[in-house]
């Protein structure tokens, strides 16, 4: 059984609420959607929802048992007089009560000082069976295995359904065909294709299967990339070389593959030419004295990174006012690096203690240039 992030979100009339039972909100899934098998922790049911409702101020504090009881089993709402049509509400009820919502709602947050959830209603995902052939998944039907594979590799290469914005598809559609297909055998084809389309002659297919791998780890692709980047041969496309040491720079970041060799490479990578975002912040994490010490070098090369390479270094070393400010005043000095970018920085990345003393080496360098 498959369980939504956060145990399912309560979501507004406007968000989708799968009509699949197969169908849930797997973790990166965007936009959010809400859960569709929802029970209540506290009496057992199966929670019944009901979008476009909201239930009128106090009017449930007459009769409460009655009228909750007439939610959960009366179809049509339109004759009762205690909740009216509103378009961005979706109520919620089971034996215990009824929870509305107008935006969303995760259901479990860890963070809370009281434990899971902030609501006093305990409702909680069930659980959602695997998806099984045929399927439909944004308006596209998948029959067979092959289909599942071409899909999957037309999705590493930038290919989407026609209704779906850019906004809805982070990294790959494919990301979205193995969130769909998880503790399926769909998704164990998924993952191993990934590692087949490393090779393949289109290099959109390739990167677009390095990407897939960054927001979906295993542990045979994490090795088959590392040894890809370490051992050769180079790829020809500059966008595969990219993605490729992105990738790489995410599995050691993560500790997912030892080799002694991989901060070498990930250096190398963020030091010449254009700056690999994902090295950055393997540097940060792994050898932040060495990020540190290569900082010049690495905004040398690229300009545009000063700030990002600030920030990191800042965190990296416990944001130790110091480090930070010797740092900054050596990288106002390279030519090209942008001054007003990083007096943005200062306002909205500073310490108060620190940010005056960071603004004047920003002055002295623009007075000198």
């Amino acid at each position: 059984m498959n369980i939504c992030e956060n145990d399912g979100y309560l979501v507004g009339a406007q968000a989708e609420l799968p009509s699949d039972p197969t169908d849930f909100m797997w973790i990166g899934r965007e936009p959010t959607v809400g859960c569709n098998r929802l029970r209540c922790a506290g009496c057992g049911e199966t929670v019944r929802q009901n979008p476009g409702w909201l239930v009128r101020s106090d009017e449930l504090l007459v009769d409460r048992r009655a009228r909750i009881d007439e939610l959960r089993r009366r179809e049509d709402w339109d004759g009762l007089t205690y909740v009216r049509r509103d378009d961005t509400y979706r109520i919620y009820v089971c034996r215990c009560g009824y929870e509305s919502e107008d935006f969303r709602e995760p259901l479990a947050h860890p963070e809370a000082d009281d434990g899971p959830g902030r609501r006093w209603i305990q409702f909680r995902c069930a659980g959602h069976p695997g998806v099984a052939l045929p399927f439909v998944i944004d308006g596209v039907t998948l029959s067979t295995v092959d289909e599942v594979v071409a899909a999957a590799r037309r999705g590493f290469a930038g290919w989407r359904p026609e209704p779906m914005g850019a906004a809805e598809v982070r990294g790959t559609w494919t990301s979205r065909l193995h969130g769909r297909a998880q503790r399926t055998e769909l998704a164990s084809r998924i993952e191993r294709l990934t590692v087949e389309c490393f090779s393949d002659g289109d290099e959109r297919i390739r990167a677009g299967a390095l990407r897939f791998l960054r927001r979906h780890r295993n542990l045979d692709g994490d090795r088959v990339a590392v040894s890809w980047a370490l051992d050769g041969p180079s790829d020809p496309s500059p966008l595969v070389r990219r993605e490729l040491a992105n990738t790489v720079a995410a599995v050691w970041e993560y500790g997912l593959v030892e080799d002694a060799r991989i901060g070498r490479y990930v250096l190398a990578n963020a030091v010449y030419g254009e700056v690999v975002e994902h090295a950055v912040d393997a540097l940060a994490v792994r050898e932040r004295t060495l990020l540190r010490d290569s900082a010049e070098t690495i905004v040398r090369a690229t300009p545009s990174s000063a700030p990002k390479i600030l920030r990191r270094v800042f965190e990296a070393f416990a944001y130790e006012d110091q480090t930070m400010l010797d740092l900054a005043a050596k990288l106002v000095r390279i030519p090209g690096v942008d001054l007003q970018a990083l007096r943005r920085f200062a306002r909205t990345q500073v310490s108060a203690r620190a940010r005056d003393g960071f603004l004047r080496i920003v002055d002295e360098a623009e007075h000198t240039s």
